[in-house]
């Protein structure tokens, strides 16, 4: 029997995350990484870290700009959802902050 490789990827490195969805709560596996980003603009630098998902398009499903994701590590927004043609999509995140303070 052949194993689906994008489920042995994931299963492997990715952590279980929470989408938060206007069709509810689902529970899938993702591989989050918050990656260091140095964007040149004139003579201005700006140091940040990309923080994103990637996880299997078929456990996107409704998934959409603006909704959330919580991690172990905290709760995040959707910005943006790319996918990458293999069967993976990378969702660009930022992270909720509590505006109450």
């Amino acid at each position: 029997m052949i194993r689906d490789p994008q489920h042995i990827f994931v299963a492997d490195f990715g952590e279980t995350v929470v989408l938060n969805t206007d069709a509810g709560d689902r529970e899938v596996k993702g591989i989050y990484d918050a990656a260091f980003f140095d964007s040149s603009i004139g003579e201005t630098v700006l140091d940040t870290t990309q923080k994103r998902l990637v996880v299997r398009d078929c456990d996107l499903g409704t998934l959409k700009r603006e909704d959330t994701i919580t991690l172990k590590c905290g709760t995040f927004e959707v910005l943006r959802i790319e996918p990458d043609g293999t069967g993976f999509s990378t969702v660009l995140l930022t992270e909720v902050t509590d505006d109450d303070d």
